[in-house]
């Protein structure tokens, strides 16, 4: 037994503080995160959410048609040459905001864009050539009327856009738009009555875009309490997309800003308006984002396939499948053979790119990505890629349409581009720091304590071997006068 007690209390401390500091401190941690994570308008995540503190970017590319006069020719595709980026830094906001009984917000998103001329290759009063859209989409629409009505089209054609071409700016193909006869007559055309039709009488890929909230629609998301928060529920007050059959009308997946870190598998959904439902991202392995270690998630073959090599994404075709890597977006664009892609066809099948000239897929530059911290679910980074491109294809009795060739034509991609702010960036690494440095002091203090343990257990396992052998050397001094007494006896 140890004459003194206090090794022994020592190292129960040490072990018992270690182990709450190992077991508690993560449970606190989590609870703090899940605290400030929790959306309401005094919280400090809400500033944040409402209005994002820096600007992020996205460059714009358009693709150039350098050969539109030999679209009869038999034989010559359809070339084509990238321009751009034409940059803009983008002020992402929320409006409408209102917060709902079943602990869900209801808001409009709301982006204000400014051209910055230092970081684009170009300018806005570039002019190129590119396929009518207008012209294209009207005819795609009346691919299944009457022969004679699509006759009378044909005609109206003719008159007011009798190429498959325009020659725009850059500005007027983006956001300003450009007066087009076709969307301002539609509505008094009686062959289009019963077709959706844009209601403004100019055309622009993101017309009524810049600084307006009225086309990127009213989303429903959690808040955390009771619900989870970034997660969308509705969608224009639709649980399910009108645009879509089965599983793929889910109005379902993040805004982006954040995830269900519990829930974070091998895929990951975020809602894009821009394709009026949910993107799913594949996970391809840990990255280090500024020091911070994360969850990477690619667009890839679920989300480019249409039932090919997962038979649930054939609700995707919405009636047209197609080869992987290409998905049909017509329904969510008024009718328009839309479609969309990685920029330049990149991890589709070479089918697409056959079909035209000019485009040159590159890993790095074209992949579409978002990084997430597994810890927190916030995001860290994000790489949002995609192309839009129109179907050309014949449509008899549509005099400009008839003998043009079938190809996918490329318009436009874009890049936007997100990173989490170096103010974010650094409470999220102390956060981390904390979770690690308390680990690591515990299991120091742990080990300690079972350390001293040992060491006192040995210590005093040696003073019992000195002990012992001190009394054995006593008895054999002892034994030798035993026996000289009794021999004088």
């Amino acid at each position: 037994m140890w004459k003194k007690p206090w090794p022994i209390i020592v190292s129960s401390i040490l072990c018992f503080a270690g182990l709450v500091i190992v077991f508690v401190t993560p449970i606190v941690l989590k609870s703090l995160v899940f605290y400030n994570s929790i959306l309401r308008p005094e919280s400090r995540v809400y500033n944040l959410w409402k209005h994002f503190p820096v600007r992020v970017s996205v460059d714009f590319y358009f693709f150039n048609w350098t050969n539109p006069e030999d679209i009869y020719s038999k034989g010559v595709k359809p070339r084509f040459a990238e321009v751009g980026p034409y940059t803009y830094m983008v002020d992402l906001g929320k409006t409408d905001i209102v917060w709902n009984d079943n602990n869900t917000v209801t808001f409009r998103p709301i982006k204000y864009y400014y051209y910055s001329e230092d970081k684009s290759n170009g300018d806005l009063q570039d002019r190129i050539t590119c396929p009518n859209p207008v012209s294209i989409a009207a005819a795609h629409v009346s691919r299944n009327w009457n022969y004679v009505v699509r006759r009378g089209l044909s005609l109206t054609l003719s008159g007011i856009a009798p190429t498959v071409n325009i020659s725009r700016t850059i500005d007027e193909l983006l956001f300003t738009g450009y007066p087009d006869t076709l969307t301002k007559m539609a509505k008094t055309f009686p062959f289009f009555a019963g077709t959706e039709i844009p209601p403004w009488e100019r055309f622009g890929w993101f017309y009524k875009r810049n600084g307006t909230s009225d086309l990127e629609g009213i989303y429903n998301t959690g808040t955390g309490i009771n619900s989870i928060f970034a997660k969308i529920y509705k969608w224009n007050y639709w649980s399910k997309s009108p645009y879509y059959e089965g599983t793929c009308a889910d109005i379902d997946g993040s805004t982006g800003e954040k995830f269900d870190q519990d829930s974070l598998g091998d895929r990951i959904k975020i809602f894009s308006m821009e394709l009026c439902r949910a993107v799913v991202l594949q996970y391809v392995g840990d990255v280090d984002v500024d020091g911070i270690s994360g969850r990477k998630y690619q667009l890839d073959d679920y989300m480019l396939d249409n039932g090919t090599k997962y038979p649930e994404t054939k609700c995707s075709c919405s009636g047209d499948c197609l080869p992987y890597g290409v998905f049909n977006i017509s329904r969510c664009r008024y009718g328009s053979p839309a479609f969309g892609s990685l920029p330049h066809f990149h991890k589709a099948e070479p089918y697409f790119n056959s079909l035209v000239e000019g485009l040159h897929p590159e890993k790095e530059k074209h992949d579409f990505y978002i990084v997430v911290e597994p810890y927190t679910g916030f995001t860290l980074q994000a790489r949002a890629r995609l192309q839009i491109n129109l179907l050309l294809h014949s449509i008899p009795g549509v005099t400009i349409y008839e003998n043009v060739p079938t190809a996918f034509l490329p318009i436009m991609w874009f890049d936007h581009r997100i990173d989490v702010p170096d103010s974010e960036l650094f409470m999220l690494k102390q956060i981390l720091n904390v979770r690690w440095i308390s680990t690591t002091i515990g299991v120091v203090m742990m080990v300690a304590g079972l350390l001293l343990v040992l060491y006192f257990i040995m210590k005093q396992r040696r003073r019992n071997v000195r002990m012992k052998e001190t009394l054995q050397n006593k008895v054999v001094l002892k034994r030798p006068e035993e026996k000289k007494l009794l021999s004088e006896k």
